[in-house]
């Protein structure tokens, strides 16, 4: 939310639409300071608060338009075709609304140094891949002005270090993320205590590599502030 709160005056929520919110914890967030809070998720059963709305498609979510700031967080990579889905963004968005989004940097140090091993590969689910010049270019020809662009998400950065070197070193990748998000693994208990040692050992080059590829303008992720520039 304080990312979102600096593209706006200070005590000034609007309405705003959450594509692929998830369990709607940043739509949560964002109602309680004052926002008017969309969403859309393809399964929006397991909402933190059940009284958001949540539509399964962006086209549902027009009903809803004009909206104030739109955020991608994490989404625009799933989009088939990401020029179709910006522009009709746009057209759901307020003159000079703001467009929030959040991708994997495939051209930053992460991606060029581990490449396959790469967490935010995510193939086959990340259909598209982002650097900085091509989500500007996407941007800006579907009529959106940059106002900010940030290099990192801590979280993102620093484990995407941490479980990208992992995947060097076994067989199965994103074990550490498995076991994190509670998800089934076929590890016993000496190789889930090694993933979780291997992890804590890593974790403070992790944050070290986060700080100065954010420093070089190289992170693992590209966070972009987007004005609705042709309205």
């Amino acid at each position: 939310m304080r990312v979102v709160g600096q593209a706006f005056h200070p005590g000034k929520p609007g309405k705003i639409l959450d594509l692929g919110c998830g369990d709607g914890s940043f739509l949560t967030a964002a109602k309680r300071r004052g926002w008017n809070v969309f969403g859309t998720e393809l399964n929006p059963s397991e909402l933190l608060d059940s009284t958001i709305t949540v539509y399964e498609t962006t086209e549902a979510a027009r009903e809803e338009s004009p909206f104030d700031c739109i955020t991608m967080w994490h989404s625009l990579e799933h989009f088939p075709d990401p020029v179709v889905a910006l522009r009709d963004l746009r057209q759901m968005l307020t003159p000079n609304g703001i467009l929030m989004i959040a991708v994997p940097n495939a051209n930053g140090a992460q991606a060029r140094l581990f490449g396959r091993y790469w967490l935010a590969g995510d193939v086959p689910r990340h259909l598209q891949h982002f650097s900085e010049a091509s989500l500007l270019e996407t941007a800006k020809r579907n009529g959106f002005a940059l106002k900010r662009m940030w290099h990192h998400e801590a979280e993102y950065d620093v484990f995407g270090w941490m479980q990208s070197a992992l995947n060097m070193m076994f067989k199965e990748p994103n074990m550490l993320f498995e076991l994190l998000t509670g998800r089934p693994v076929a590890l016993g208990g000496r190789g889930k205590a090694l993933q979780f040692a291997l992890g804590a050992l890593l974790f403070p080059l992790a944050f070290g590599a986060t700080v100065v590829t954010t420093w070089a303008g190289s992170g693992g992720t590209l966070l972009a502030c987007f004005r609705n520039a042709e309205k």
